[in-house]
């Protein structure tokens, strides 16, 4: 058998949601997942200054620390909050400028 994953089957609580700082956009942006010596095609599907959520991400659980990779090759760093396959929410490690252009490019989508 291959390495078992730790279940990490937790989502936002309500309360979390309300906490949130920056203002979410959805979108359908394709990118790269790196963690530790695993990568694997995901879909951004909302995006913040704070941190993305992104879907077909499987086998990433709280805690990990991830690279995200646009297919313009430009690299994101971030820490897995809340997993629940096929989804889970990054924060940013450095928060996105207000106009930085994945914001814009999302907030037009």
């Amino acid at each position: 058998m291959g390495r078992q994953v730790p279940s990490s089957r937790t989502r936002p609580t309500p309360d979390a949601i309300k906490q949130r700082l920056f203002e979410r956009h959805e979108t359908k942006v394709r990118a790269i997942s790196h963690v530790r010596d695993r990568f694997q095609s995901v879909l951004i599907r909302d995006v913040s200054s704070g941190g993305i959520k992104l879907e077909k991400a499987f086998g990433l659980v709280s805690g990990d620390i991830v690279t995200i990779e646009l297919l313009s090759g430009r690299t994101f760093q971030g820490k897995v909050m809340w997993s629940v396959a096929p989804f889970c929410g990054i924060a940013f490690e450095n928060t996105l400028y207000q106009h930085d252009l994945l914001l814009n490019a999302a907030a037009k989508s």
